[in-house]
């Protein structure tokens, strides 16, 4: 914050003090409009909007600031996280790998306890395609087996409706909408 109060100081331009100044002036005039409700700065000069851009670069940088600060505290706790899973882990499977040899040693398939049960569990059976072409043989063959998914080519029906003007049955056409946006040149 420093650094941005610095560049603040050096353009001559309170940002914070100024949206403060208006807000508590707002708030004042309109007790009961609560505080998200400031309406937007009056902009009447191309000095005023270019203060106004000056602001929101600002703004946004601050913004980018403060989210690598989280990233990078995000970072660190996500290592400590890591390593303390880690170590928990093989304290974990010190103690499964001990019931699990219990378990076998009993020679039951399972074994209720006081806080809890081990057992063993049948594994599904799943199957696993190595060559799909061979299978699509296969399955033209025996006539199961291959199942295909069809879905709509937008990008194709929108080229279609732009060019001839023809909405397809079944399609309709939504129209985007405008946005407003501030591009502070960066």
């Amino acid at each position: 914050m420093i650094a941005t109060a610095q560049a603040q100081v050096m353009f001559g331009e309170d940002f914070e003090g100024e949206y403060e100044a208006a807000l508590e002036a707002y708030v004042e005039k309109n007790p009961d409009a609560g505080m998200t409700a400031l309406p937007a700065p009056d902009i009447a000069l191309e000095d005023q909007a270019n203060k106004s851009l000056r602001a929101v670069k600002f703004w946004r940088k601050e913004q980018d600031r403060l989210e690598q600060q989280v990233k990078d505290e995000v970072g660190r706790l996500q290592l400590w996280l890591k390593t303390e899973q880690d170590r928990l882990d093989r304290k974990i499977r010190w103690h499964e790998d001990g019931l699990h040899d219990f378990l076998v040693r009993s020679g039951k398939k399972s074994i209720k306890l006081a806080y809890g049960v081990i057992k063993w569990v049948k594994g599904r059976d799943k199957v696993e395609v190595l060559d799909m072409a061979a299978l699509e043989i296969w399955a033209q063959n025996n006539g199961l087996g291959v199942r295909v998914k069809r879905e709509a080519d937008k990008l194709a029906i929108a080229k279609h409706i732009k060019e001839t003007g023809e909405i397809p049955d079944g399609t309709d056409l939504v129209a985007g909408e405008d946005t407003f946006t501030v591009d502070t040149k960066d």
